[in-house]
């Protein structure tokens, strides 16, 4: 092969592994193209990439789904801890207030 002309790019076939100086986008000695991407991969990477997007959001509402149902749960043992001892506390009044205006009988 001859000196390549000036200006002429050097080209590396991803198929034959040819080093070839040309500026077809064919490679000259295999007749493949020097691209490897077809429509094909790129679809078949983008619907890799669409899908460990996905993957990664349902991770992420599971986790916060998580937190959540905790917190819900601390909130509503401090409500129901508040409401007994709010009833206790009726309770305490209320036979207060009986013991003092009912009378006292005995036997």
């Amino acid at each position: 092969m001859s000196a390549p002309a000036a200006g002429t790019p050097q080209r590396l076939c991803p198929h034959c592994a040819t080093l070839g100086y040309t500026h077809e986008d064919r490679c000259p000695f295999c007749g493949r193209r020097y691209r490897r991407h077809t429509l094909a991969a790129i679809a078949a990477m983008l619907a890799v990439t669409a899908l460990a997007v996905l993957a990664g959001i349902g991770a992420v509402a599971v986790v916060a789904g998580a937190a959540l149902e905790d917190r819900l749960r601390d909130e509503a043992e401090r409500v129901e801890r508040e409401v007994d001892r709010d009833v206790r506390r009726l309770e305490r009044d209320i036979r207060a207030e009986l013991d003092r205006r009912l009378p006292v009988t005995g036997p």
